[in-house]
């Protein structure tokens, strides 16, 4: 590696590495967010809380190194040739195949990185996020009546409860019931509070009413009460009885799924899931080879690049966008698998032809043996 080219690898290494940082920071605190009802409503402790934030991290790095690594090139790279070292460096007679090397080695570390993330690291985290997510919700059962909002706390089971205080005091509760589909449970009263009876949560309702339909019949059976209690430990998940996400599962076992699975029709999401962690990787070559296309293809052009900038970066937005439709278009139609890839390398093979002189340029670089069969 010459000294132009570490050069030029560590500036453009600077700027990918920042730009990665700054949105993973904004996408980072957004995440957050979603999961600070755990902290707040929840009664969640904060060791759990910031679990559950730190190992959301890596389930977005897929995305966003991609992006990092075509802004950060698109900059760079700008910023040389406003600076007219460029200028200088193809002077002294470096084509675009040698400025762009430095940022398609990087693309090439990245790139690997990102394929063990996928298939190695990143299984492993989701699986952790979820199972501390299930403890969350199932262990701080406060979750489960939240104020104003009417909660499917499970498959049958409805709850609304209209306030709620900090020490379990609740006013306005209504729960409904289609366990039995035939003789649907309706229970209303005016207060309530939750209380624990052998570790178990429970609520205790007062001055209600307990309302049965029956469908064969078309009865209903009201019950006033004083007292009742309902049992939420029934209702809380349970974690045994879980089927993990497709994100779980690891990539061998996405490629030969299990028999329970293939009988739970989960194959062709398992095989979508695997196929797009095995070519997302290739969009780190296809992203900066469309940044480097922009700037060092055709001629420089001093009076600034502005229009060619402002096509790549909607270039670049259309050509992320299309890989997560193609995605869940495969996962529907496993037959469309190959779409992955033709996807993910498309913009970097027309780039790549567009670096290298056009069609032209291409044919050019065939071996000697090649253009000698096609002149006789």
């Amino acid at each position: 590696m010459t000294r132009i080219d570490r050069y030029l690898l560590r500036q453009t290494m600077t700027a990918v590495l920042f730009v990665i940082l700054v949105i993973a920071s904004v996408i980072w605190i957004t995440q957050t967010l979603r999961f600070v009802d755990y902290l707040v409503d929840d009664g969640a402790p904060f060791s759990l809380f910031l679990k559950i934030i730190l190992l959301a991290i890596p389930t977005f790095l897929g995305v966003i190194v991609p992006i990092g690594l075509f802004i950060g090139t698109l900059f760079t790279y700008n910023r040389l040739l406003q600076d007219s070292e460029l200028h200088a460096m193809r002077a002294a007679g470096l084509g675009p195949m040698a400025l762009a090397r430095p940022a398609l080695i990087l693309a090439g570390v990245l790139a690997f990185l990102l394929l063990m993330l996928n298939n190695v690291w990143a299984p492993a985290v989701h699986r952790e996020l979820s199972f501390l997510q299930q403890i969350a919700q199932s262990q701080f059962t406060s979750s489960l009546l939240r104020e104003g909002v009417f909660q499917q706390v499970s498959d049958n089971v409805t709850i609304y409860v209209r306030e709620r205080d900090r020490s379990g005091s609740l006013r306005g509760i209504l729960m409904h019931d289609f366990s039995n589909k035939q003789k649907p449970v309706t229970i209303m009263a005016e207060k309530g509070l939750l209380v624990t009876d052998d570790g178990q949560p429970r609520i205790m309702v007062y001055e209600g009413n307990r309302q049965e339909f029956d469908r064969q019949t078309g009865q209903a059976n009201v019950l006033f009460f004083d007292r009742y209690s309902l049992d939420l430990g029934a209702l809380r998940p349970d974690m045994r009885d879980r089927w993990p996400d497709s994100r779980e599962v690891s990539t061998i076992d996405l490629i030969s799924p299990s028999p329970e699975a293939i009988k739970r029709g989960l194959e062709d999401r398992y095989r979508a899931e695997a196929h797009q962690r095995l070519s997302q990787p290739l969009l780190c070559f296809s992203m900066v080879l469309m940044a480097l296309a922009t700037l060092l293809a055709g001629d420089f052009n001093r009076k600034g690049n502005l229009k060619r900038i402002a096509g790549a970066a909607l270039g670049a937005v259309i050509f992320q966008g299309s890989t997560i439709g193609i995605y869940k278009v495969v996962g529907l139609r496993p037959e469309l698998l190959l779409l992955d890839y033709i996807v993910a390398l498309l913009p970097g093979a027309i780039s790549l032809t567009m670096l290298l002189g056009g069609i032209k340029g291409v044919m050019a670089m065939r071996p000697r043996f090649l253009r000698r069969g096609a002149a006789l």
